[in-house]
C-alpha cells in the first residue's frame, strides 16, 4: 500500500464505530496544507459533523450512538451525489454540482480519532474519540457500484477495482492512543 494519499475525485469510507460518550469527538481527519479540514468526519451529541475542503459543511442529525453498542458509518461522495448511511440507513442524500478537480488534494496526512488542526499531524486534544474504532477501509470511487455489495456488506472482496483501495484497516499499524482504542477481529481490544 502507498503512504501516499493521492488525489481524489470520488470516495467511499466505511468504518465501525462504539463509544459511550456525546461529546464532540473526531472520527477521521485529514489535512493537506492550507486545509485542516480537507476531509473530516466527526460526532456530537446527535449529529455526524463532514467537512470538506475546509468550507463545505454537512451536520447531519441522526438518533444518539453513544450507546456502547457499534454503529456502521458508511460515507460515499461522487462526482455528482454525496450519501451517507449510518447502520445501513440513509441520512443524507445529495445531489452535487459536478466537480472536476479533485475532491481531496493528495499528499497530506490522515488521523483516525483525532482532529487534525494543520498539515504537520499537530492534533486537537479536546476533539480526540473516545470508545473503539474498527475495520476503516477508504477506496477512491463509489464501491456500491459493484451490484453484489450491500451497504452492510463493503469489504476487501467487494470490490471491482482492489488497487484503488486507499486506506485498508488490515494495513494500519495504529495501537491505543490517548483514548482511542482498536478493536482487532477476534474482539480483542488494545
Amino acid at each position: 500500500m502507498d503512504n501516499v494519499m493521492p488525489n481524489i475525485s470520488e470516495m467511499t469510507l466505511v468504518f465501525w464505530i462504539n463509544t459511550n460518550t456525546n461529546r464532540r469527538m473526531a472520527l477521521f481527519s485529514y489535512a493537506v496544507q492550507d486545509s485542516p479540514d480537507e476531509f473530516f468526519v466527526g460526532f456530537e451529541r446527535e449529529q455526524i459533523i463532514i467537512t470538506i475542503k475546509s468550507l463545505k459543511k454537512e451536520n447531519l442529525r441522526i438518533r444518539p450512538i453513544n450507546d456502547g453498542f457499534w454503529h456502521y458509518l458508511v460515507i460515499i461522495i461522487t462526482k455528482m451525489t454525496k450519501k451517507t448511511f449510518l447502520d445501513g440507513v440513509v441520512i443524507l442524500n445529495k445531489t452535487m454540482v459536478n466537480h472536476s478537480l479533485p475532491l481531496l488534494r493528495g499528499g497530506g496526512v490522515v488521523a483516525i480519532g483525532q482532529k487534525l488542526e494543520c498539515e504537520n499531524a499537530v492534533f486537537d486534544p479536546n476533539m480526540s474519540f473516545v470508545g473503539k474504532i474498527y475495520d476503516l477501509n477508504l477506496w477512491k470511487y463509489d464501491v456500491t457500484r459493484n451490484a453484489s455489495c450491500t451497504i452492510m456488506g463493503l469489504e476487501d472482496g467487494c470490490t471491482t477495482e482492489p488497487h484503488e483501495q486507499v486506506i485498508q484497516w488490515r494495513d494500519l499499524d495504529i495501537l491505543s492512543s490517548g483514548n482511542v482504542s482498536r478493536a482487532f477481529e477476534l474482539g480483542i481490544v488494545v
